[in-house]
């Protein structure tokens, strides 16, 4: 990378605009190797910087490249903070100090706009930016599951006793920090005290926040001392506690104290104390306080607060401290995994802990109720002080639905009794066709049938049960505003409607006042979420409104419409969406099978969806008049409706194709641009595409039929198309072709395979055998015969002289089962036998025809006109067997040529199989899946019939049949008794550019085993 000359130039940080989209991508090109080695376009970074909920977006300019970034928004984790979520500075500025300038200027704005502090993330092995961020004043909290950092200046700041003693001081070259990578803070009675020190001359300031209560809990000045204090953090609710102020005067002067407490959300406390401290003297002044019942704090969040606001001398402050309310007993539900249903016996299984200081037993008295009943009304447990087990109390179902309920608890000491509460203990008892709703303290949980998904009601998060999806609070703009996370609905209803249940939260914006808020989620019991936002103008003026829901999904073996094609995404290498181009998705869904329950997701085709590092923002717009309400397009959210990835593609983009989208791996290695057939004298052409932002930059080793070409470099950012000369490789017939990709982080293999057709001709005559016309056609390896006087199908079929088919030529009979039976190969439509078919007028002549890449096949078409059968009467069909000189395949399919009036979308036409069976030589059928104890069928005496669903063939002695039915086909049969061997599949019509044909099947020799990849490929040939 070229380093940037630092010359008379300084460093200007700016805001963010659409002007600058192009400079910030080349920062984060040349920054791609510290970020995981993808960078951003101009045009990833207008949508970034679009979809972003930032109040500003500061950019590090020197001369006119931009050097740094850093984004500035409102905290929605919690209150009272701005946030840092995105930080950075290009790699060969490091040092520069560009990364402070940054910091320093976003706390400036903190401290303008009066906010408490600033907040931003990081990860612990962050070596070089962890002191910076710890020099700027930022703490790290001891958390185990986050690096995340506070920074409370802006309060020092805005502070007025504490600026009148700083005032000589800079804030940042006096403070004193230890620099030490790894958590801040230090522990007392439960409480986590961070600490500024500054130090100048003679003069220090020491001032203590603590951590839950996110304040000032302590100042220590050349004057004085003051802290507020308790012995324990943990407070048992609805009981009297004692906090403390304390004073210390370091002066030989008095300090005049003014201290008022006063009732602050669930915390009851009137203290009020003026004084004059004396000269040295030390006081301290209790204050009795009570904590209102209610829900446990969060992790991570404001705590419940105890706040003194003070004067000190005439100057003001405030000490605060964070309370983590306790109930003498926690008392928490465990899920019941299970679908119940009514009269099933199960458990209540609760995790109960004492959180008083006292060994206690508890009796819980179960009221009577119409969802469970318990056996007896009483159920006595006993713990010992802090201590935490978990209970298993027998029910029987007596009804599905919302169990809630509020139990008695008795809590007795040495059998002496010491409190009685009550606790609500509510749970969800799932059955099939039961719609409702659970609420409790943390949640809301809609149900229906065996499916469910919950709303937090701290931030309005959606999440669905056993997947990894999340959807947070939808945010309207622009700029968007995240107020919804923080906002509690001013009401909640429930919706019952045929199959589906819907709770709806009501929410009004202080943001963008005048507008009102509606988020709906209705669940149906089919495994189905459709969720919207309707919005309400009850402003006097027209308004143009935005927007924009956020989520969250972890993706495994992930289906996404990219470029026009369905990518998909192994579970073994994850893709995460900031490595995909937001202009690149062509489809509005994807697919994901990860476990047991197929999982997509769709969004409008209006609404644009744009990737953001590790979340999706899909967005839409719409003007609003005055008074009008407007429901925006819904996200539609699959949790096992759909099954497969191709019906959810139908059910989102809301119309048929004429032919149904293929899939592509992510990484694409295509030869011959796909065309499976390569003419000898030409170069291979070899297509390297990577579906993802990061390019393939390294090297590929060739290997043809055992034969490695010589590695070469390749570039996907430069081009795609390398060609390479395989002349001595290739040989007429299969070939296989192996690649492998190395870069610097792992190694990508792929096979393929490609025919090459011989130089002679194919031979076709027309003879006669047995008194009847026979077609013949060979091409030097497979020769196959039809007679349609005999039988509508080709009966004979030799592959370098040994015959695979079995028939009755010149005259079809009765064979087990079947009478007439003809044996060979044969096409046709249900519901029409044998005695019918022959009935009717079948002609044949021989054919050339090309496929999708114009290469040129031959052989036979076989022509039935239906005049006779009831049912079929008018249809005309075509079977067509073509193959191509030199190659070990067979390829047939039916085009119809008159559907008599029939749309002919859901009958499923037969391709019926008769091997060859001869003491000489038995026919095997190899079944090739780790799954299948029974790996080979022989011919035998007693009939056998098997489904086969996966890799397969047929064997001759050491001849191998691979017959690969239409990946559309459903299971192929497989019959065989002592007289016959029967292979059959189905498949329906498609109507593809005005003709209505089925996929082809394909047979195909080779005495070599053929991979299940390889074989897959063959499909690819297609007409």
């Amino acid at each position: 990378m070229e380093k940037v000359q630092e010359d008379s130039q300084t460093i200007k940080i700016v805001s963010y605009h659409d002007g600058l989209a192009r400079n910030v991508a080349d920062m984060w090109m040349k920054s791609k190797d510290s970020w995981g080695g993808t960078g951003k376009t101009e045009e990833q970074v207008r949508d970034q910087q679009q979809s972003s909920d930032n109040l500003d977006t500061f950019l590090a300019v020197l001369g006119e490249e931009v050097v740094g970034y850093c984004g500035l928004s409102v905290y929605k984790e919690d209150v009272g903070a701005l946030y840092v979520p995105l930080l950075n500075v290009r790699p060969d500025l490091h040092g520069k100090k560009v990364g402070k300038k940054l910091l320093l200027h976003a706390l400036n704005v903190a401290i303008e706009q009066k906010w408490p502090r600033l907040d931003l993330y990081t990860w612990a092995g962050n070596l070089k930016a962890v002191p910076l961020y710890k020099r700027c004043g930022f703490f790290w909290e001891d958390n185990d599951k986050y690096t995340h950092l506070m920074n409370f200046i802006p309060t020092v700041r805005n502070d007025d006793l504490l600026n009148h003693y700083l005032k000589e001081m800079d804030w940042y070259a006096d403070l004193q920090r230890n620099l030490d990578i790894k958590p801040d803070g230090v522990l007392e009675n439960g409480f986590t005290h961070y600490e500024y020190v500054w130090e100048k001359e003679q003069e220090s300031v020491i001032v203590k926040f603590e951590k839950t209560g996110r304040g000032i809990s302590s100042i220590e000045t050349k004057d004085f001392q003051i802290e507020l204090t308790m012995k324990n953090h943990e407070c048992i609710e609805e009981i009297e506690h004692q906090v403390y102020l304390k004073i210390k005067n370091k002066t030989t002067n008095l300090v005049s104290l003014q201290a008022l407490a006063e009732n602050h959300g669930r915390i009851q406390c009137s203290f009020s104390k003026t004084i004059e401290v004396k000269a040295n003297e030390e006081l301290s002044f209790p204050a009795s306080f009570v904590i209102a019942e209610g829900v446990e704090p969060v992790e991570g969040k404001t705590f419940p607060v105890l706040k003194v606001a003070l004067s000190i001398n005439g100057m003001k402050t405030s000490l605060q401290v964070g309370v983590l309310p306790k109930s003498p007993l926690s008392i928490e539900t465990k899920e019941i995994e299970a679908i119940l249903a009514k009269g099933m016996n199960t458990y209540l299984d609760l995790e109960v802990k004492n959180n008083l200081d006292k060994d206690i037993t508890g009796r819980l008295t179960i009221p009577t109720n119409e969802h469970l009943h318990f056996t007896g009304d009483k159920f006595t447990f006993t713990l010992a002080k802090k201590e935490k087990k978990w209970i298993r109390i027998p029910v029987r179902v007596k009804n599905c639905g919302s169990f809630k309920e509020r139990f008695t608890c008795e809590i007795f000491e040495v059998e002496q009794e010491v409190l009685t509460i009550e606790k609500e203990i509510s749970i969800g008892l799932k059955g099939i066709g039961e719609q409702f709703i659970v609420e409790n303290d943390k949640n809301w949980k809609v149900y229906n049938g065996p499916h469910q998904f919950s709303i937090n009601k701290v931030d309005q998060t959606t999440e669905i049960v056993d997947t990894d999806f999340a959807i947070f609070a939808p945010s309207i703009g622009k700029p968007f505003s995240n107020e919804l996370s923080k906002q509690k609905p001013y009401q909640v209803s429930t919706a019952k409607t045929g199959n589906s249940i819907a709770l709806k939260l009501f929410f009004k914006s202080s943001d963008y006042p005048g507008m009102d808020i509606i988020l709906t989620n209705q669940l149906f019991a089919e495994g189905f979420i459709k969720r919207w936002v309707t919005v309400t103008n009850n402003s006097l003026v027209k308004k143009e409104v935005s927007l924009q829901e956020t989520f969250y999904d972890s993706w495994q073996n992930l289906y996404f419409p990219i470029n026009g094609r369905v990518v998909f995404f192994n579970e073994w290498n994850t893709v995460l969406p900031f490595e995909l181009n937001s202009k690149d998705i062509t489809g509005n869904w994807y697919f994901s099978s990860k476990g047991s329950i197929p999982f997509g997701v769709a969004w409008d085709k209006d609404a644009h969806i744009k990737m953001d590092n590790w979340k999706m923002h899909i967005e839409s717009t719409r003007e609003l008049r005055m008074n009008e309400s407007v429901d925006f397009s819904p996200i539609c959210l699959n949790i096992g409706a759909y099954r497969k990835w191709q019906q959810w593609e139908l059910a989102s983009e809301g119309m048929m194709r004429e032919r149904e989208s293929t899939v592509v791996q992510e990484t694409v290695v295509e030869f011959n641009e796909g065309n499976l057939i390569l003419n000898k004298h030409n170069d291979l052409k070899v297509k390297v595409k990577t579906f993802r932002n990061q390019p393939l930059n390294g090297d590929m080793a060739i290997t043809i039929n055992e034969k490695q070409e010589e590695p070469f470099p390749i570039n996907s950012e430069e081009s795609e198309i390398y060609q390479i000369m395989p002349q001595n490789a290739v040989q007429t017939g299969i070939n296989k072709i192996q690649t492998t990709i190395s870069l610097p982080t792992k190694e990508i293999d792929t096979d393929g395979l490609f025919f090459v057709p011989s130089e002679r001709d194919i031979t076709t005559e027309s003879l006669e055998e047995e008194g009847l016309t026979v077609y013949r056609v060979s091409n030097g390896i497979v020769s196959f015969k039809a007679s349609p006087d005999y039988y509508p199908g080709v009966y004979s079929l030799e592959v370098n002289g040994k015959q695979w088919l079995d028939h009755s030529f010149p005259k079809p009979i009765a064979k087990s089962w079947w009478n007439p039976w003809g044996g060979g190969i044969k096409n046709g439509p249900p519901d029409l036998n044998a005695f019918s078919l022959l009935k009717e007028v079948t002609t044949c002549e021989f054919t050339s025809l090309k496929d999708i890449h114009q290469n040129e096949w031959s052989g036979l078409k076989l022509v039935t006109t239906i005049q006779h059968h009831h049912k079929w009467k008018g249809l005309k069909y075509v079977q067509y067997f073509v193959t191509m000189q030199g190659l070990p395949l067979l390829i047939t399919f039916v085009e119809i040529i008159d559907d008599a009036g029939n749309r002919m979308a859901e009958e499923n036409w037969h391709t019926n199989l008769f091997i060859t069976c001869n003491e000489q030589e038995k026919s095997v059928l190899h079944i090739k899946d780790d799954k299948v104890r029974n790996k080979q069928f022989m011919v035998a005496e007693e009939e056998q019939e098997v489904n086969i669903k996966d890799h397969y063939y047929l064997s001759l002695g050491a001849e191998k049949l691979y017959y690969i039915a239409s990946d559309q086909s459903r299971d192929i049969e497989f019959y065989s008794n002592k007289d016959a061997i029967q292979l059959i599949s189905f498949a329906k019509c498609k109507r593809t550019n005005n003709r209505l044909l089925t996929e082809p099947n394909y047979l195909l020799f080779t005495k070599e085993e053929i991979s299940p990849s390889l074989v897959d490929q063959v499909r690819r040939i297609g007409f």
